[in-house]
């Protein structure tokens, strides 16, 4: 007996589960595009903030999530940092909705509702980009309120056990065991908002008091505080500050919740929570259900209130890196999409800004060279960062196809954008090349003359697309043409001058060859770019004068 309503449990639970991960990533994949525009356009309101991150983690049910998003947006410059840690603070009230969802019982629409989207999981439809997605997170809402019918029925013949009367017992004695119980279970399933389904369920059986409960949903709140504190460690700068913001939440509203219950029971007063829930609702479960909700509002309005004191503590504990100064757009903004002439020429410029930051990456690797403004991987993950948040901005300008003129120039700025992109890579490569082949002091000359001599070239480059001239462009053309015979030559006249070369060496030699011809293509590239630029610019002007 005791075997089979166990192996109901782990069942109920695995699915329960299951359906909420299902729930999380298709919910995500249909936000997309439509989430992040309307995040970007929240306005500074606090309310519509509130609002804002309460929408995102309804339809992301995880505030990790929620967090992940906010980031992208943060650092790309769409969004101020101060209204994205409002918004990842009432995250957590969105994520309430699948737990009030799981207080009412519906078992004959679950069950229709996992048969018919099951049979649509093995259809075309699944694989439809429009449709796809809302199957699969029906599918998973199915599965995971039928997982918790499975445990809501399973946990009745636990109740006639002898022993079940005595964890009752012991449960209604020890606030803390369950307070770390509902911690470490939000800790190992990732979600709190699944603990407290369970939770839920459990209070079906009504053997447990509204006290105990409460103590398991305090404690998933705090256990996703965990996560998010786990999560953010991994991270530098901005990211850390934002996921630090969100756990200091959580903890900040929990804490407060018990430190009134704890002031509450040492004057023997009645609980403020359980009669605030039992004016909401009746039975066990809906009031488990509106408690979460409760945690998750007092921990968003107390995190509010505090922005301030708290923001600055995460930027004290993790203060952006030099990266993220980078990555931040200069010259883009929302407010630009409406005039599509100007967005593409701000667009222009912050490529502009992007190409003269280019011969940094070089700094690393050559003797003579100055301060770098950033060091380490922070310099490439900002200027990647930086090149991504302008290709965004330029796809918000095709999408709108407002101006015909407007899109050919932006397709173009696009196509360059893709080669600058590709550059950061080539030479995050090149320099890593070069930096194993640093040990070898009869390299040196080989080595050091690759890095000046590109380094020339991209500063030329920078030159060139901040203000295209005819003699630049013919000189940049021919020093990016094709130089495979002279740069074979140099690599097999250092093999030769060192006949001792390792193998691995000898590899490197050649991969840096390949590396420092396609720097040279990729610049070559973006200079008939640049040409095409001008032409189109020089044969505007003509017809503008004969007119």
């Amino acid at each position: 007996m005791l075997f089979e309503v166990i192996s109901a449990i782990l069942g109920g639970l695995g699915l329960a589960m299951y359906g909420m991960r299902q729930v999380q990533i298709s919910l995500q994949a249909m936000a997309g595009r439509r989430l992040r525009d309307l995040l970007r356009h929240a306005t500074h309101s606090p309310l519509r903030a509130a609002l804002t991150g309460a929408g995102i983690g309804a339809i992301t049910q995880s505030t990790n999530a929620a967090a992940y998003i906010v980031l992208s947006l943060v650092g790309a410059g769409f969004m101020p940092l101060r209204r994205g840690l409002l918004a990842v603070a009432w995250s957590a009230v969105g994520t309430a909705a699948i737990v009030l969802l799981a207080t009412i019982r519906l078992e004959l629409v679950v069950l229709y509702l996992v048969g018919i989207t099951g049979f649509l999981q093995v259809s075309r439809l699944r694989d439809s980009p429009l449709w796809g997605p809302g199957i699969s997170a029906l599918f998973g809402v199915g599965t995971l309120f039928l997982g918790l019918q499975i445990l809501r029925r399973s946990l009745g013949p636990m109740t006639e056990a002898p022993w079940f009367a005595d964890v009752v017992a012991f449960s209604h004695g020890a606030p803390v065991v369950l307070l770390l119980l509902g911690a470490a279970l939000a800790l190992v399933v990732q979600s709190s908002s699944t603990v407290a389904a369970a939770v839920v369920a459990l209070a079906a059986t009504s053997w447990f008091s509204f006290e105990a409960l409460a103590a398991l949903v305090y404690g998933a709140s705090l256990g996703s505080a965990g996560s998010s504190l786990i999560l953010g460690w991994r991270m530098q700068g901005t990211g850390r500050q934002l996921l630090l913001f969100q756990a200091f939440a959580k903890v900040l509203g929990v804490a407060a919740l018990l430190a009134l219950a704890a002031v509450e029971v040492m004057l023997g007063l009645p609980s403020t929570m359980a009669m605030a829930v039992a004016a909401f609702a009746d039975g066990p479960g809906a009031q488990t259900g509106i408690a979460f909700t409760a945690v998750q509002v007092a921990a968003a309005l107390l995190a509010t209130a505090a922005i301030g004191p708290l923001s600055r503590l995460c930027a004290r504990l993790s203060p952006p890196d030099a990266g993220e100064a980078l990555a931040r757009p200069k010259y883009l903004y929302d407010e630009a999409l409406a005039e599509p002439a100007g967005a593409v020429d701000l667009a222009g410029r912050e490529q502009v800004r992007l190409a003269a930051l280019l011969p940094s990456l070089l700094d690393a690797v050559r003797a003579d060279a100055g301060p770098s403004q950033a060091a380490g991987p922070a310099l490439p993950h900002g200027l990647k960062a930086l090149g991504q948040a302008i290709d965004r901005f330029l796809n918000e300008i095709l999408a709108r196809r407002t101006d015909a003129t407007a899109v050919a120039d932006a397709v173009d700025l696009r196509s360059r954008n893709e080669l600058l992109l590709s550059q950061i890579d080539t030479l995050v490569s090149l320099t890593a090349t070069i930096g194993r082949l640093g040990p070898h002091r009869a390299l040196e000359p080989l080595l050091s003359g690759m890095a000046e001599s590109l380094h020339l070239v991209l500063e030329l480059l920078a030159e060139c697309l901040a203000d295209p001239q005819a003699d630049q462009i013919a000189m940049l053309a021919l020093m990016t043409g094709d130089r495979g015979d002279v740069v074979e030559a140099m690599r097999q006249g250092a093999i030769r001058q060192q006949q001792d070369l390792p193998a691995d060496t000898q590899e490197d030699l050649l991969r840096l060859t390949g590396l420092f011809e396609r720097t040279l293509w990729i610049a070559g590239r973006i200079v008939r770019l640049a040409a095409k630029d001008r032409g189109a610019r020089a044969a505007a002007w003509r017809t503008a004068a004969a007119e």
